[in-house]
């Protein structure tokens, strides 16, 4: 799978592929900094999309708050 990231804009700032197995999974922490080496990013997205083969995905993220360190999942929406 591809997996890109998105400014506000819809303009991509970084991207990485991951290679899964069926039924597998994959976790990239710290998204932005692992693929756009920025500190941050509002209002940005993240786009997951098969690249080899023909199978389906289901794609979540999670957010800490740093203070808090409560977290946050956000299911991401096919497009």
């Amino acid at each position: 799978v591809r997996v890109d990231l998105l400014d506000r804009d819809g303009d991509q700032v970084g991207d990485r592929e991951e290679s899964l197995h069926p039924y597998g999974n994959a976790q990239i922490n710290a998204i932005v900094t692992a693929l756009a080496s920025l500190g941050s990013l509002e209002d940005g997205q993240v786009r997951v999309t098969v690249v080899e083969g023909s199978g389906t995905i289901a794609a979540t993220l999670s957010v800490i708050d740093n203070a808090t360190t409560d977290p946050t999942t956000i299911p991401l929406e096919p497009r």
